[in-house]
């Protein structure tokens, strides 16, 4: 599990499995009771640009956010958000922001039903 010091973390995270596979980017934060599953991948779409130079802003994590097994979370320019209650499926390839209360499938990922 990679978790660099600069991610925000809010109260009563679980990371499903030890946290296996799982890389977060430093901009990343997440707020409470958020659920990760293994093998989730938060990070720059954007890595043949300097990170200096990238023009992504970071990633916000909502309250009471699911994140399934083996998503992969990509933002290549400006901020990429996860709405509260959210859910994220296994696999899922996300690479724009999901709104609150969405359910989130497929590759690329788009809206599959509501929580």
């Amino acid at each position: 599990m990679e978790i660099p010091a600069h991610v925000e973390i809010g109260s009563g995270l679980q990371v499903m499995y030890r946290g296996v596979g799982v890389v977060l980017h430093p901009r990343t934060v997440i707020g409470n009771n958020v659920t990760i599953y293994h093998g989730v991948t938060i990070g720059r779409g954007d890595v043949w640009v300097p990170e200096v130079a990238s023009a992504l802003g970071g990633f916000v994590i909502h309250d009471d956010a699911i994140i399934c097994a083996g998503a992969k979370i990509i933002c290549a320019r400006g901020s990429l958000t996860i709405g509260e209650g959210a859910i994220v499926g296994a696999n899922a390839v996300v690479t724009k922001s999901v709104p609150a209360g969405e359910i989130w499938a497929g590759c690329p990922a788009r809206r599959i039903g509501t929580r």
